[in-house]
């Protein structure tokens, strides 16, 4: 007896514990050995999200006493300011509660967003659209990190079913973790930093969207845990909860999201969703 994973006709992994019993004829010989299996598919994809919701939380709670120090450090030098007459340092921070708020309020987005199913809505929407707009809400950001940011999809696609504000999680999260990846990047030799955004449809895949980016990569085996370990490359900083977020966005859409990562040399995210979902 023991577990295994089966691949269903519709591409979706089933996973099943089997057991094996043998069946013996009247002089006690062994004629045929019968296998009985149960779906524990359900069963082991809330066993997983609990375990990772667990593994997470030492490094949330680090990353929010973090926050919590940077918004006080802002209200002591905007008291600072104000006590002084100091308009810079008031400026000054101000900047800063406003940036640490920024933080916090995406790490709640992001806890409430794993933590219950939340119901999608669906709309015919061309999805280039989304991802256009999510472009060029982080071009800012890149342009000042240095970064060299592309974009590559067609002008219009075929509209479909999207849930728009989902989808937008799911790229600006794919983006936001490229951006670090590149700002965090210790590694020698590189001219610059390169994100490319790329889309395209065809029959075969669907809906194609790519994140590349040419930053610190995936360190060794952690890649192949980067969703189901919470992994972060941006160390105690981050949380991780982005990935699992794109994640659980592209499989409400019937979609699935894969990357391939070399270590100092950069990593791509694909999303690919189905034609007629």
């Amino acid at each position: 007896s023991g577990e295994k994973t089966l691949i269903k006709r519709d591409g979706t992994e089933a996973r099943l514990v089997v057991y094996a019993a043998p069946i013996y004829d009247e002089k006690g010989e062994m004629k045929a050995v019968m296998e009985m299996a149960t779906d524990i598919t359900e069963i082991k994809k809330l066993q997983r999200e609990l375990t990772l919701m667990g593994k997470t939380i030492a490094v949330m709670a680090h990353r929010i006493k973090n926050i919590l120090m940077g918004l006080e450090g802002g209200i002591f030098v905007v008291n600072t300011g104000m006590e002084e007459g100091d308009d810079a340092a008031v400026k000054q921070g101000w900047q800063m509660i406003e940036r640490n708020v920024k933080n916090v309020s995406g790490i709640v987005k992001d806890l409430l967003y794993c933590s219950k199913e939340r119901e999608m809505k669906f709309e015919e929407i061309d999805p280039s659209d989304t991802v256009r707009s999510v472009y060029e809400l982080f071009k800012g950001r890149a342009a000042k990190e240095r970064i060299e940011f592309d974009l590559d999809i067609p002008d219009k696609m075929p509209k479909a079913k999207f849930d728009s504000e989902a989808l937008h999680s799911l790229f600006s999260n794919l983006i936001t973790n490229a951006i670090d990846a590149c700002v965090n990047d210790a590694g020698e030799g590189k001219e610059k930093h390169i994100i490319n955004i790329r889309g395209s449809i065809n029959d075969e895949s669907g809906y194609v969207f790519e994140v590349e980016d040419n930053g610190s990569g995936i360190p060794g085996a952690a890649g192949e845990n980067v969703f189901e370990d919470f992994f972060s490359t941006k160390g105690r900083e981050g949380t991780g909860l982005g990935l699992l977020v794109a994640q659980k966005v592209a499989e409400a859409h019937g979609g699935i999201i894969t990357f391939r990562s070399d270590e100092g040399k950069g990593t791509t995210f694909k999303a690919a969703f189905p034609i007629g979902k």
